[in-house]
């Protein structure tokens, strides 16, 4: 499966598998005018399995919202 590459927004990576949907709700992003891609189950060699978020538009992010859904999460912001 392919995912389109962004050219400016957010990546949320390293997200543990299954917990993508629960980040999704509590940061809000349902309500963005953006396209937001949900990716569950991602092949990871760290992991085994994880899940990614892809947000083409910025936002504020609430680094603690991140950090309790899982502190192992990575966040790649993408201007390009």
């Amino acid at each position: 499966m392919l995912i389109d590459s962004i050219q400016n927004g957010i990546v949320i990576d390293h997200i543990t598998a299954g917990k993508a949907m629960e980040l999704y709700q509590i940061l809000g992003l349902d309500k963005l005018a953006c396209t937001v891609a949900i990716l569950k189950n991602v092949t990871s060699g760290k992991l085994g399995r994880k899940d990614i978020i892809k947000i083409d538009g910025e936002m504020e992010l609430d680094w603690d919202l991140i950090g309790y859904v899982d502190p192992s999460i990575t966040v790649n912001i993408i201007r390009g």
